[in-house]
């Protein structure tokens, strides 16, 4: 009983006063609506998280391990927002927004050095985004995230057929998305995508492939690019809007 509490605030908080003082000030303003409710967190959670200058933190958004998460200036999240540092960090860039129902969890209960979720300035992430930031995920400046987007830097190994997953362990390569990017599909470990100089461009990987792989992809513009990619069906990404 006692380990399991310890487990607990563990992955709560780094300690039990920080606990106390983030649940605290969470059930004291995190319901107040509005542009007061506002007001009130944008001052009042800079002694939980760290805030570069004000953010608008909408009512309803849930933040565990605040003190793990980094907050550029003019940062937005949404109603219904839940982020969860741990180590590693949750690094938000300046002028992001965080959309309603996204998840954003560093999930890193192993301690492993490579953890965290990193994002740069002016990320827009959609409505219902998923990210496990057990490998690291790292999004460079100027990416947009259509709803529902999922980048999971992990995955189960289940080589054994003999065995229960969860003994198993996980692999854990991470995700990183260049500058300029937007996703619609679900991101797989290993998976780098770079920035290209056009419009829209499509990426089609064979699902059969268990590996990451050099794939060309070619625009409506025709110009042609490589970009490295994991094990995925389909990529969108979109940079420049004019070519």
């Amino acid at each position: 009983m006692l380990d399991d509490l310890r487990f607990y605030l563990h992955s709560k908080s780094s300690s039990v006063w920080r606990y106390a003082l983030s649940e605290t000030l969470q059930a004291l303003l995190g319901w107040a609506p509005g542009l007061p409710g506002i007001a009130a967190r944008a001052v009042a959670y800079k002694a939980i998280l760290h805030a570069e200058g004000f953010s608008a933190i909408e009512d309803h958004v849930r933040i565990v391990r605040a003190e793990d998460v980094w907050l550029g200036e003019r940062v937005y999240l949404d109603h219904g927002v839940y982020l969860h540092g741990g180590p590693g960090g949750l690094h938000i860039g300046a002028g992001s927004w965080i959309m309603h129902g996204s998840s954003l969890h560093v999930f890193n209960f192993r301690e492993m050095p490579q953890s965290g979720i990193r994002l740069g300035r002016r990320t827009f992430v959609g409505e219902g985004t998923m990210m496990r930031g057990q490998g690291g995920i790292r999004v460079g400046d100027n990416v947009l995230f259509g709803p529902g987007a999922q980048l999971l830097a992990v995955n189960h190994v289940c080589t054994d057929s003999d065995r229960p997953v969860m003994d198993q362990g996980i692999t854990a390569e991470g995700i990183v998305i260049e500058d300029k990017s937007l996703r619609r599909k679900p991101a797989e470990i290993g998976c780098v995508l770079r920035e290209v100089p056009c419009d829209f461009l499509r990426v089609a990987v064979n699902p059969d492939v268990g590996r990451p792989e050099e794939v060309a992809a070619s625009d409506k513009c025709g110009v042609r690019r490589t970009l490295a990619c994991g094990e995925i069906s389909h990529v969108w990404v979109v940079t420049n809007l004019v070519c």
